[in-house]
Protein backbone atom coordinates (compact mmCIF):
# COMPACT_ATOMS: atom_id res chain seq x y z
CA UNK A 1 0.00 0.00 0.00
CA UNK A 2 1.52 3.49 -0.60
CA UNK A 3 2.06 5.66 2.08
CA UNK A 4 -0.12 8.63 2.23
CA UNK A 5 1.11 11.96 1.09
CA UNK A 6 1.39 14.81 4.45
CA UNK A 7 -1.00 16.60 2.11
CA UNK A 8 -3.55 13.83 1.91
CA UNK A 9 -3.24 13.39 5.60
CA UNK A 10 -3.28 16.84 6.52
CA UNK A 11 -6.48 18.13 4.13
CA UNK A 12 -7.81 15.11 1.99
CA UNK A 13 -10.59 17.27 0.64
CA UNK A 14 -8.39 20.54 -0.29
CA UNK A 15 -5.76 18.15 -2.40
CA UNK A 16 -8.64 16.66 -4.35
CA UNK A 17 -10.35 20.16 -5.26
CA UNK A 18 -7.18 21.60 -6.34
CA UNK A 19 -6.63 18.51 -8.75
CA UNK A 20 -10.54 19.00 -9.83
CA UNK A 21 -10.64 22.44 -10.31
CA UNK A 22 -7.09 21.76 -12.42
CA UNK A 23 -8.73 19.40 -14.75
CA UNK A 24 -11.66 21.54 -14.89
CA UNK A 25 -11.46 25.34 -15.79
CA UNK A 26 -14.26 26.93 -14.39
CA UNK A 27 -14.97 24.59 -11.63
CA UNK A 28 -15.45 26.45 -8.36
CA UNK A 29 -13.14 25.24 -5.28
CA UNK A 30 -15.95 25.44 -2.75
CA UNK A 31 -18.50 23.26 -5.74
CA UNK A 32 -15.61 21.05 -6.00
CA UNK A 33 -15.06 20.28 -2.25
CA UNK A 34 -18.85 19.94 -1.56
CA UNK A 35 -18.69 17.14 -4.34
CA UNK A 36 -15.77 15.39 -2.40
CA UNK A 37 -17.70 15.83 0.85
CA UNK A 38 -20.81 14.24 -0.94
CA UNK A 39 -18.76 11.20 -2.12
CA UNK A 40 -17.06 10.41 1.00
CA UNK A 41 -18.75 11.04 3.84
CA UNK A 42 -15.89 10.30 6.30
CA UNK A 43 -11.95 11.27 7.03
CA UNK A 44 -10.62 7.71 5.99
CA UNK A 45 -12.18 7.36 2.37
CA UNK A 46 -11.42 10.94 2.05
CA UNK A 47 -7.55 10.18 2.21
CA UNK A 48 -8.05 7.03 -0.17
CA UNK A 49 -9.73 8.80 -2.69
CA UNK A 50 -7.23 11.95 -2.42
CA UNK A 51 -3.89 9.45 -2.49
CA UNK A 52 -5.35 7.48 -5.29
CA UNK A 53 -5.60 10.90 -7.44
CA UNK A 54 -2.10 11.45 -6.29
CA UNK A 55 -0.94 8.11 -7.35
CA UNK A 56 -3.19 8.63 -10.63
CA UNK A 57 -4.46 12.04 -12.12
CA UNK A 58 -4.80 10.80 -15.35
CA UNK A 59 -8.30 8.94 -14.07
CA UNK A 60 -9.48 12.67 -13.98
CA UNK A 61 -8.38 12.66 -17.84
CA UNK A 62 -9.34 8.60 -18.97
CA UNK A 63 -12.05 7.98 -16.10
CA UNK A 64 -10.04 4.20 -16.02
CA UNK A 65 -9.76 2.08 -13.21
CA UNK A 66 -8.20 0.63 -11.50
CA UNK A 67 -9.08 3.08 -8.71
CA UNK A 68 -11.46 2.89 -5.18
CA UNK A 69 -14.94 3.08 -5.84
CA UNK A 70 -15.06 6.32 -4.13
CA UNK A 71 -13.18 7.81 -7.49
CA UNK A 72 -15.83 6.05 -9.32
CA UNK A 73 -18.49 8.36 -7.66
CA UNK A 74 -17.00 11.24 -7.47
CA UNK A 75 -16.25 11.04 -11.47
CA UNK A 76 -19.93 9.95 -11.57
CA UNK A 77 -21.16 13.32 -9.56
CA UNK A 78 -18.82 15.51 -11.29
CA UNK A 79 -20.78 14.45 -14.81
CA UNK A 80 -23.65 15.28 -13.18
CA UNK A 81 -22.69 18.47 -12.06
CA UNK A 82 -21.65 19.66 -15.34
CA UNK A 83 -18.26 18.52 -15.69
CA UNK A 84 -16.60 18.71 -19.56
CA UNK A 85 -13.20 17.85 -19.35
CA UNK A 86 -13.23 15.55 -16.87
CA UNK A 87 -14.34 11.98 -17.92
CA UNK A 88 -16.89 10.08 -16.85
CA UNK A 89 -15.67 6.45 -15.53
CA UNK A 90 -15.45 4.15 -18.25
CA UNK A 91 -16.05 0.33 -18.57
CA UNK A 92 -12.31 -1.73 -18.38
CA UNK A 93 -13.79 -3.87 -20.98
CA UNK A 94 -14.93 -1.74 -23.93
CA UNK A 95 -14.34 1.67 -23.15
CA UNK A 96 -18.04 2.61 -22.59
CA UNK A 97 -18.56 5.82 -20.30
CA UNK A 98 -21.10 4.55 -17.24
CA UNK A 99 -23.23 6.06 -15.43
CA UNK A 100 -23.84 3.62 -12.34
CA UNK A 101 -20.81 1.34 -11.71
CA UNK A 102 -20.46 -2.65 -11.54
CA UNK A 103 -17.41 -3.39 -9.28
CA UNK A 104 -14.92 -6.32 -9.78
CA UNK A 105 -12.06 -6.50 -7.74
CA UNK A 106 -10.74 -2.13 -8.47
CA UNK A 107 -12.14 -2.47 -11.75
CA UNK A 108 -15.61 -1.02 -13.07
CA UNK A 109 -17.97 -2.39 -15.78
CA UNK A 110 -20.66 -2.33 -17.52
CA UNK A 111 -23.72 -4.47 -17.66
CA UNK A 112 -22.30 -6.83 -20.62
CA UNK A 113 -19.36 -7.45 -18.41
CA UNK A 114 -20.18 -7.26 -14.84
CA UNK A 115 -19.15 -9.48 -11.64
CA UNK A 116 -18.55 -13.08 -12.49
CA UNK A 117 -21.08 -15.58 -11.03
CA UNK A 118 -20.33 -18.04 -8.27
CA UNK A 119 -21.99 -21.00 -6.96
CA UNK A 120 -24.78 -19.86 -4.30
CA UNK A 121 -23.95 -21.36 -1.16
CA UNK A 122 -27.52 -22.81 -0.38
CA UNK A 123 -29.14 -23.34 -3.84
CA UNK A 124 -25.62 -24.19 -5.73
CA UNK A 125 -26.46 -22.61 -9.02
CA UNK A 126 -23.92 -20.31 -10.63
CA UNK A 127 -25.79 -16.91 -10.41
CA UNK A 128 -24.24 -13.75 -10.07
CA UNK A 129 -23.75 -12.69 -6.18
CA UNK A 130 -26.65 -10.51 -4.53
CA UNK A 131 -25.60 -10.71 -1.49
CA UNK A 132 -22.36 -12.46 0.70
CA UNK A 133 -23.08 -13.72 4.65
CA UNK A 134 -21.17 -13.74 7.76
CA UNK A 135 -18.63 -15.99 6.85
CA UNK A 136 -18.10 -14.52 2.90
CA UNK A 137 -20.00 -17.81 1.27
CA UNK A 138 -21.72 -16.06 -1.84
CA UNK A 139 -25.90 -16.12 -2.22
CA UNK A 140 -28.14 -15.69 -5.27
CA UNK A 141 -30.96 -13.02 -5.74
CA UNK A 142 -33.39 -16.15 -4.41
CA UNK A 143 -31.47 -17.63 -1.68
CA UNK A 144 -30.88 -15.43 1.54
CA UNK A 145 -28.58 -16.04 4.42
CA UNK A 146 -29.45 -18.83 6.83
CA UNK A 147 -29.77 -16.85 10.21
CA UNK A 148 -30.17 -13.33 9.27
CA UNK A 149 -28.31 -10.74 11.95
CA UNK A 150 -31.53 -7.99 10.95
CA UNK A 151 -30.95 -4.28 10.17
CA UNK A 152 -27.25 -3.20 10.54
CA UNK A 153 -28.58 0.00 11.80
CA UNK A 154 -30.73 -1.37 14.74
CA UNK A 155 -27.49 -3.78 15.77
CA UNK A 156 -25.01 -0.74 16.10
CA UNK A 157 -27.14 1.20 18.22
CA UNK A 158 -27.91 -1.57 20.39
CA UNK A 159 -23.87 -1.54 20.23
CA UNK A 160 -23.64 1.91 20.74
CA UNK A 161 -26.80 2.13 23.59
CA UNK A 162 -24.94 0.15 26.24
CA UNK A 163 -21.39 2.06 25.77
CA UNK A 164 -23.60 5.99 26.06
CA UNK A 165 -27.44 5.21 26.42
CA UNK A 166 -27.95 8.62 25.45
CA UNK A 167 -27.20 8.49 22.17
CA UNK A 168 -30.30 8.08 20.16
CA UNK A 169 -30.96 5.44 17.52
CA UNK A 170 -32.09 7.88 14.68
CA UNK A 171 -28.86 9.52 15.03
CA UNK A 172 -26.85 6.37 15.03
CA UNK A 173 -28.69 4.99 12.16
CA UNK A 174 -27.56 8.47 9.87
CA UNK A 175 -24.32 8.00 10.91
CA UNK A 176 -23.74 4.24 10.07
CA UNK A 177 -25.50 5.27 6.47
CA UNK A 178 -22.57 8.01 6.20
CA UNK A 179 -19.98 5.83 7.09
CA UNK A 180 -21.38 2.37 5.03
CA UNK A 181 -23.15 3.58 2.04
CA UNK A 182 -23.93 -0.11 0.92
CA UNK A 183 -26.04 -2.46 2.13
CA UNK A 184 -22.83 -4.79 2.17
CA UNK A 185 -21.11 -2.33 3.64
CA UNK A 186 -23.47 -1.89 6.45
CA UNK A 187 -23.90 -5.17 7.45
CA UNK A 188 -19.92 -6.05 7.57
CA UNK A 189 -19.32 -2.76 9.69
CA UNK A 190 -22.28 -4.20 12.20
CA UNK A 191 -20.45 -7.38 12.49
CA UNK A 192 -16.86 -5.93 13.36
CA UNK A 193 -18.43 -4.20 16.06
CA UNK A 194 -20.56 -7.28 17.39
CA UNK A 195 -16.96 -9.23 17.49
CA UNK A 196 -14.99 -6.16 18.60
CA UNK A 197 -16.97 -3.63 20.49
CA UNK A 198 -14.05 -1.62 21.65
CA UNK A 199 -13.54 0.19 18.60
CA UNK A 200 -15.88 2.26 19.48
CA UNK A 201 -14.00 3.52 22.47
CA UNK A 202 -10.40 2.40 21.11
CA UNK A 203 -7.70 4.11 19.39
CA UNK A 204 -7.87 1.74 16.72
CA UNK A 205 -10.90 2.95 15.18
CA UNK A 206 -9.81 4.55 12.39
CA UNK A 207 -7.47 1.62 11.18
CA UNK A 208 -10.69 -0.05 11.43
CA UNK A 209 -12.82 1.56 9.14
CA UNK A 210 -10.98 0.88 6.06
CA UNK A 211 -12.38 -2.77 6.60
CA UNK A 212 -15.67 -1.85 5.60
CA UNK A 213 -15.75 1.45 3.80
CA UNK A 214 -15.19 2.03 -0.18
Amino acid sequence: MTPLAAEVLADPVGVVAGLLCGAEPGLDRQVAGDLVRGVAAGRAKRRRLAQALVDKPSLLADGRSPAPRVAGDLLIALGRAGAVAISPPVCAGCGKQLRTLQRRGQDWYCGAYGPEPEPCARCGLSRPVCVRDRAGRPHCQACQPEGSDGDPAAIVAGIIAVIDPGVLPETVAVAVRAAAPGAGQRRRLAWVLQDHPGLLTGPARGHQSRRYCG
